[in-house]
């Protein structure tokens, strides 16, 4: 069988830092439309779902007022990414590492195009990805990650994620799941075949899965090598 060449990654709470943009730029969103402000907690629960399950979330009822939300809320993070966005530590240098073994490798994210990209060009990474796959209107997480698998994953791929939505997504596109356990998921990266605590122990997990080191059985504690 052919080693694994194709990577799937989702952003938020996987490569990116998150909590260093939506906290302010969702509760400035609320303030301008006159909504009440929501906890840190709140926010960071919502991390991964569409602006769309963001609205439904929060009670943010009606077209018009959902879309001038959601465009704030693009608005107000595109200048939190540029001032304040961080990736993880060794997320950046990890995507060139895997580009230079020759990996295809793609994003798959539930964030705005918008979003998506200004993080990618802020830390140079756009050249790095065969695929940038942002949420798109018809398309579940698993339906994006089935076209994404179906163009480049003929021997297979690995989707790391960290909420279950990704899981799920690289599961039932016949993939293997990683959970980071540095996310935003709580317990769910626990429900991936493998989980990894940081970016360096994922770098571990993926060269360990490719080179076969591990059976592919599902493992509930962080893999070492």
């Amino acid at each position: 069988m052919k080693s694994i060449k194709t990577i799937l990654f989702d952003l938020d709470g996987t490569l990116f830092r998150t909590d260093t943009v939506d906290i302010v730029a969702i509760n400035k969103a609320f303030a301008l439309n006159g909504l009440e402000r929501r906890s840190e907690a709140e926010i960071l629960d919502c991390i991964g779902l569409t602006m769309h399950e963001m609205c439904e979330r929060f009670c943010i009822r009606g077209s018009t007022v959902a879309c001038k939300f959601e465009k704030d809320v693009i608005s107000f993070e595109l200048e939190e990414i540029e001032r304040f966005g961080l990736m993880y530590e060794g997320a950046a240098a990890l995507i060139r590492y895997l580009k230079a073994k020759g990996f295809t490798i793609c994003i798959c994210s539930n964030g705005s195009k918008e979003y998506v990209y200004a993080i990618l060009e802020k830390f140079g990474l756009v050249e790095y990805f065969d695929e940038i796959w942002p949420q798109t209107d018809g398309y579940s997480k698993t339906a994006a990650v089935a076209c994404l698998a179906g163009k480049y994953a003929k021997n297979g791929f690995i989707l790391a994620g960290d909420r279950d939505s990704d899981i799920d997504a690289g599961r039932e596109n016949g993939g293997i799941t990683i959970g980071m356990l540095h996310g935003f998921g709580g317990n769910e990266p626990f429900n991936a075949d493998y989980t990894a605590g940081d970016i360096a122990e994922l770098k571990k997990v993926i060269s360990a899965i490719c080179d076969s080191k591990f059976d592919f059985v599902k493992e509930n504690e962080s893999c070492v090598e």
